[in-house]
């Protein structure tokens, strides 16, 4: 708002609210409660489900979903820049998810390893096992 002020001016503001139909105060409306709630709960869900490490760089896939949809949607160009832009950000997330480092196991292992150790831990205490220490996450 602030940089619009300073940029666009009151009187281009003023303007644009005074012009704004319903289909654009339903996109704004789309955009600020329909894909926050959707993505949020997306972002959740992975979340709850896999590390964070493997989760985060999926959200560099941001803009490649603005660009196409952008371009299937109202028609944009899709100019060189963001076909470029598009293909380094991939290449970025094939470097971060695919390349192993020698020594550290592959992502899928750790999860399994997480999953696994979670599960004993938990059977252990339905089992009626207490764990060595309550506070400081001791194994079971």
């Amino acid at each position: 708002l602030v940089l619009s002020l300073l940029l666009e001016g009151p009187a281009a503001i003023i303007t644009g609210i005074a012009r704004a139909t319903p289909v654009t105060w339903a996109a704004v409306l789309w955009q600020s409660v329909g894909n926050t709630m959707f993505g949020y709960a997306c972002w959740g869900w992975l979340l709850s489900r896999y590390p964070t490490a493997t989760v985060a760089p999926m959200s560099l896939m941001v803009p490649i979903f603005g660009f196409g949809a952008s371009a299937v949607i109202l028609h944009e160009p899709l100019p060189l820049w963001k076909i470029g832009a598009t293909l380094l950000i991939m290449a970025g997330l094939a470097v971060n998810l695919l390349w192993v480092r020698r020594g550290q196991p592959k992502a899928d292992e750790t999860v399994q390893r997480t999953v696994s150790s979670d599960e004993s831990r938990e059977l252990g205490r339905a089992a009626g096992g207490a764990s060595k220490s309550k506070i400081g996450g001791g194994a079971a």
